[in-house]
């Protein structure tokens, strides 16, 4: 789920040079540009029309010239992705000329007001430009619905200045932060949550008026407004806040009262929670096929099927909140950043686990995920990326297919043994000391190396990192093992083997030894080689079963996990299916092939067929391959997914479709033959 990072701004840039070449007879430099210019402080008011089914946002916004010696006024923008918004007004006071809707043939759109003056300014001027624009669409992230409003930061509702694109500065969050109040007017039964404090609430001539302060809080600004109904809880002075449309799952109330739990839990190990308040946000089912939940800086909205499990969907709300840390206060840059950024946001949800539910339930999520939750995000997933093909090392994340999972997935087993490894204190330390001095800035994954390695009393970091950074892959392990008896002094032999390719992975691994008595013995092993032998006595008790790495401790690949990663041709043949599937016959092939609305979620998936697999397609979620069972069923080829697809053939070639996911069973119906 993408948080905090600002990729989709890049867009523009290409599109701001050729604005810049559309002011007529003029040399094309930086001080004519409308480039150089800060946001120092914005209010904004936003008037929200449901019968219009549009927002009207008015305001004044200052600038400060702050990077160049001299200007003829600044340029704004709005609009990245999507071309959503449009000026009707951009007034910078007397002397001063303005050109509005400016389009660039780079991005269409992109809508430009430039600012400018006869005369130059110069460094430290500052400027106030009254403005207003409205909606035009409506987006993934910004629109008006008679039951719903919403405008999110990533949708460029801010008008932020250019940046310095002579000098290969990009558009980053920093840009779209700034003192000031958002005013929300909307319906009479309607409430809303913005970015920052609440400063009032009131209800007047038919409309409710919210004035939210934005100062102090290093959010780029959002909001929804909706006829929620609210429940709040307090964390340690921080307001744990939850909106709600519906009742199904966890209630309101227990909601709020888990989330501040969860923000007490991140706080015992990060320290204060970098805003007042974090706020949960229930949306509609049928507003968007392009995300199931979407995180802001200081709330998440989700989808009303996010809500609807009785466990409260904790991990998804722990890793939003923990972004607040993690992509909002710190940001990352340069490969690998994901590792400080998404994989850091995941650590929250460990967090947020262990506390909340306890070590089980933590471990539960380690392997397998949990409902309500990506499965890939996990080391069943972690596995099936690498089955896919998708691994690489941790260090080198970017932006290829898998990238963000594997952050998600592995990256988290990194900090968890990590933490593991150099103990709590050095560990929550390192972290505090990093929030502490690298606030409103950033940090590369090579920087947050270093100071782990300075923190550490540990003389073995430096290869830790390399093994577990540095390096795709993880332990593929067997175990042959035997009870072993000599004069009646018992024991165990282990045989162990390394099957991944490359060279052996060193780990202190953990043997849960059980005997015949019913006790556990816990001894550890140290694996350096490819293949090792270990004896280990046990006194006068019988064994009868060994498990390896018991505590979760170490990243290793297990059968429950599902098939092993085919990592050469010594070993392909240990990668085989566990079970086996039925022969997909062609003319089942081609009556459920298509695209299926899925009922009362307002989500649409396809069905491909690739090379004999039928493929699971979601937009914003993985490909999802499927083993057929016979008879129009079909089950996730991935273990830890417990889906079943039951297609009702008879009623080829416009068959309908029964999914059970986990014990909540849905419906579907075709609408359209062939994929997304």
């Amino acid at each position: 789920m993408r948080r905090t990072e600002i990729r989709a701004m890049a867009v523009l840039i290409v599109g701001a040079s050729a604005a810049y070449a559309q002011m007529p007879n003029e040399a094309i430099t930086p001080e004519r540009m409308g480039v150089g210019w800060e946001m120092i402080h914005l209010d904004k008011v936003v008037d929200i029309d449901t019968e219009a089914r549009r927002m009207t946002v008015s305001g004044a916004v200052t600038v400060r010239l702050d990077s160049l010696d001299e200007s003829y006024g600044p340029t704004l923008n709005l609009n990245y992705s999507h071309g959503l918004l449009t000026w009707d007004r951009a007034d910078a006071g007397v002397g001063a000329t303005a050109e509005i809707n400016a389009v660039t043939p780079e991005s269409e759109h992109a809508r430009l007001a430039h600012m400018r003056f006869e005369k130059a300014l110069n460094r430290g001027d500052e400027l106030t430009i009254k403005f207003e624009f409205h909606s035009i669409a409506k987006g993934p992230q910004l629109g008006v619905r008679d039951d719903f409003a919403m405008a999110s930061w990533v949708e460029a509702w801010t008008p932020v200045p250019l940046p310095r694109v002579d000098q290969g500065e990009r558009f980053r969050a920093g840009m779209l932060i700034a003192p000031g109040t958002t005013t929300l007017l909307m319906p009479e039964s309607w409430v809303g949550l913005s970015d920052g404090e609440l400063l009032s609430r009131t209800r007047e001539d038919g409309r409710t008026v919210e004035v939210w302060d934005v100062t102090g809080v290093n959010a780029a600004r959002s909001f929804v407004a909706g006829p929620f109904t609210i429940a709040e809880r307090e964390a340690d002075g921080r307001a744990a806040l939850v909106y709600r449309l519906t009742d199904a799952g966890m209630s309101a109330d227990a909601l709020a009262t888990r989330m501040a739990e969860v923000i007490a839990a991140l706080e015992s190990k990060l320290g204060p929670f970098p805003a007042p308040s974090y706020g949960i946000v229930e949306a509609p089912n049928d507003l968007t096929d392009q995300w199931y939940a979407a995180s802001q800086q200081t709330f998440i909205v989700a989808k009303s099927s996010a809500f609807d499990y009785e466990h409260g969907n904790t991990p998804l709300w722990a890793h939003e909140s923990c972004h607040a840390w993690w992509g909002n206060l710190i940001g990352s840059q340069g490969i690998g950043s994901l590792m400080c950024s998404e994989a850091l946001a995941q650590l929250g949800v460990l967090i947020a686990l262990e506390e909340t539910e306890g070590r089980d339930a933590m471990d539960e999520f380690l392997e397998f995920s949990r409902s309500g939750y990506s499965s890939t995000q996990c080391a069943a997933g972690y596995f099936y990326i690498w089955r896919d093909g998708g691994d690489k090392p941790l260090a080198q994340l970017d932006d290829d297919r898998w990238d963000h999972h594997l952050s998600d997935s592995k990256g988290v087993w990194f900090w968890h043994m990590l933490r593991d490894h150099v103990g709590e204190d050095v560990f929550y330390g390192t972290l505090r000391d990093v929030i502490a001095d690298k606030a409103h800035d950033t940090i590369t994954l090579d920087g947050l190396r270093s100071r782990f390695i300075a923190a550490s009393p540990s003389t073995d970091l430096e290869s830790f990192f390399a093994q577990w950074l540095d390096r795709s892959g993880a332990p593929v392990i067997d175990v042959d093992w035997w009870a072993t008896n000599s004069h009646g002094n018992r024991g165990v032999h282990l045989a162990l083997t390394q099957w991944q390719p490359g060279e052996p992975f060193e780990v202190s691994l953990d043997i849960a030894i059980d005997l015949q008595n019913g006790e556990r013995l816990i001894e550890t092993i140290s694996l350096t080689e490819a293949s090792q032998e270990f004896e280990i006595s046990t006194g006068e008790q019988r064994v009868v079963g060994i498990e390896l790495d018991p505590n979760r401790r170490v990243l290793i690949w297990r059968p429950s996990y599902g098939a092993r990663p085919v990592v050469d041709d010594t070993t392909a043949g240990m990668a085989e299916a566990v079970v086996e599937a039925v022969e997909l016959p062609a003319d089942v092939i081609a009556a459920i092939v298509g695209e299926y609305q899925i009922e009362n979620l307002g989500m649409r998936t396809s069905f491909v067929h690739d090379n004999g697999v039928i493929i699971a397609k979601t937009t914003g979620r993985p490909d999802l391959p499927l083993v057929y069972e016979g008879e129009g069923v079909f089950r996730s080829a991935i273990p830890s997914v417990h889906i079943r697809f039951e297609f009702q053939l008879a009623e080829s070639p416009s068959p309908s479709l029964t999914m059970n996911y986990e014990g909540n069973q849905m419906t579907a119906r075709r609408v359209k033959e062939g994929g997304l």
